[in-house]
């Protein structure tokens, strides 16, 4: 196999959105959701966990998935997941039951973990050195550009009626045949060598998942808390509101593609450094704004 090959890049670059697509695509038919469940103690609350709640299970299926695919291997695992994932996603376009969508929206999450998880573990099988951290800006930026598509694309289908959007989870089948065309198993990491208890994670690893942890946080803000304020405003078409949302996630794209750049001039703790100070200064900017007017 060729890792180099644009087919092999495209399949796992495909995989590689359905993560950001898994939680943001529905954001804009949570106010129309709401109202359909409205008769429901804490109906709001209820289908906001809605778009939150497949974060919960990609963190604990993740765990998992990182001792288990070495063991099964990833592809087969990977075609498991795919298939889930469109089940799992679609729950809100064929169940009428909140708490059956929200067992729905956990498998969801579940597939998730583990085909990130995956995908994570093949850009390292497939890429070192340079090649790798090009490859990863890229994979963001591919990530953020799926997510502008599928966030406006389901704010347009929203105004159909808000379960259509939960349709476009469907987008995993048409992937699937992909990945056993181009991607193959690297047979030298199925067999699992035991475990060196001399070694030692390093300690800025915990620095890493601190980050992370904060950043995705930060992340589910937006496509949670956007959609009624905007409506709260007065904006009733759900297409604009998903085009709102999807605009950050434009400039997200725009600062993954300059990733591989912008690393060779800083060190890690540089960027994150910039990327909360970018985050502190937007929040401020708009502080200012709701101050003025």
């Amino acid at each position: 196999m060729n890792s180099e090959s644009w087919q092999v890049k495209a399949t796992i670059l495909l995989v590689s959105s359905l993560t950001i697509m898994s939680m943001i695509t529905i954001s804009a038919s949570l106010p129309d959701m709401t109202k359909s469940f409205s008769y429901l103690p804490n109906a709001a609350s209820l289908v906001k966990l809605v778009l939150s709640f497949p974060g919960l299970f990609i963190a604990i299926s993740a765990i998992g998935a990182g001792l288990i695919i070495d063991k099964f291997g990833r592809l087969k695992l990977l075609g498991i997941a795919l298939v889930f994932y469109a089940i799992g996603g679609s729950s809100g376009y064929w169940l009428d039951n909140i708490y059956l969508i929200l067992a729905g929206r956990a498998l969801l999450g579940i597939s998730v973990g583990i085909s990130m998880t995956i995908v994570t573990t093949l850009v390292a099988d497939y890429y070192q050195g340079k090649a790798r951290q090009k490859f990863a800006g890229i994979q963001i930026a591919v990530m953020s550009i799926g997510g502008i598509i599928f966030i406006t694309l389901g704010g347009f289908l929203a105004d159909i009626n808000w379960r259509v959007p939960f349709l476009l989870y469907f987008f995993s089948i048409l992937i699937l045949p992909f990945t056993y065309l181009y991607l193959k198993e690297p047979t030298k990491y199925l067999e699992v060598k035991p475990l060196d208890k001399s070694i030692k994670s390093p300690k800025i690893i915990w620095f890493v998942f601190i980050n992370i942890m904060l950043m995705w946080i930060i992340f589910f803000i937006i496509p949670v808390q956007v959609p009624f304020y905007l409506k709260s405003l007065g904006v009733e078409k759900n297409a604009l509101i998903g085009i709102a949302i999807a605009s950050s996630t434009f400039f997200s794209a725009v600062s993954a593609f300059s990733y591989s750049k912008i690393k060779d001039k800083l060190n890690f703790q540089q960027v994150f450094c910039l990327g909360y100070f970018l985050m502190v200064l937007w929040d401020l900017l708009q502080w200012s704004y709701h101050l003025v007017f």
